[in-house]
């Protein structure tokens, strides 16, 4: 675990990240400098959180978003 901290920094898969607790915990991670990993259904709000973090260029972390439905596990594997 210690070699992936020391590679990564801190990192953090958010679900349900287009809106309410999951778009503030991806906000607050982000400025405090994770790289987060956002998931959510909305594809238009995941593309507006991830201009408004680079928009406000207030922390120093990374966002890649990934549209999905999280319990919908089998077309993720194939």
């Amino acid at each position: 675990m210690r070699d992936t901290y020391a590679a990564y920094g801190p990192v953090a898969l958010v679900t349900g990240a287009s809106s309410g607790i999951g778009e503030s915990f991806t906000k607050r991670l982000s400025e405090l400098g994770f790289t987060v990993f956002p998931v959510a259904r909305r594809v238009e709000r995941l593309e507006a959180l991830r201009d408004l973090a680079a928009a406000s260029g207030g922390g120093e972390g990374k966002s890649h978003t990934y549209v999905c439905m999280v319990w919908m596990v089998g077309p993720l594997l194939d």
